[in-house]
């Protein structure tokens, strides 16, 4: 494969890697809007027609957890988690490198920790059948699942962000949605 092939190859990857990220945040998405519906039904279920709706809370407990771990990683990519401002901006150039550096090493290795342990929890629960012993009696394993593939996608994504910071890259993440435009765009 000559140098261009080879040029292409993480190209190729991190886009695919993109794409399933984006397909995962708009699953993450959708959940959160079935939370929304879900929790509205219940109430009116409970205050309109004196029929309360216990399955509705298990329910958006499970939601929520599946749009944690599938939001994640979109999530990281387009740096929206939590930073400490305080402490980043009093480092230079150089040091905010490194700190970057640091704290996407260490995320990768709670990626890997949340994959590694993730799959052997949700394998063991899916070989012994155990089941979540509440009103919709939901197979453990379905619900332990997002946990491991959150982990994979957090690992990989960290795992990029560290090559850009050691490579001293400082690209733009691709966003999914397009921001708001600037004064010089508004013309």
């Amino acid at each position: 494969m000559g140098p261009t092939g080879m040029s292409q190859r993480p190209n190729i990857l991190s886009q695919a890697l993109d794409w399933v990220e984006d397909i995962l945040a708009w699953i993450a998405g959708i959940c959160i809007v079935l939370m929304m519906l879900a929790i509205s039904y219940s109430v009116i279920a409970r205050f309109v027609f004196s029929s309360p709706q216990p399955a509705v809370i298990e329910l958006s407990g499970y939601l929520l957890l599946y749009t944690t771990f599938l939001g994640a990683p979109w999530l990281l990519r387009n740096d929206g988690h939590v930073k400490v401002d305080l402490l980043i901006a009093k480092l230079g150039p150089r040091g905010r490198r490194v700190f970057d550096v640091c704290t996407s090493v260490l995320g990768m290795v709670v990626g890997f920790v949340l994959l590694w342990r993730g799959a052997i929890v949700t394998l063991d629960f899916y070989s012994r059948g155990i089941k979540v012993f509440n009103i919709l009696a939901t197979p453990r394993y379905v619900l332990m699942a997002v946990i491991p593939v959150g982990g994979l996608l957090l690992l990989l994504e960290f795992g990029r962000r560290t090559y850009r910071f050691v490579r001293g890259r400082e690209e733009e993440p691709v966003r999914l949605s397009r921001s708001a435009p600037s004064e010089e765009e508004r013309g």
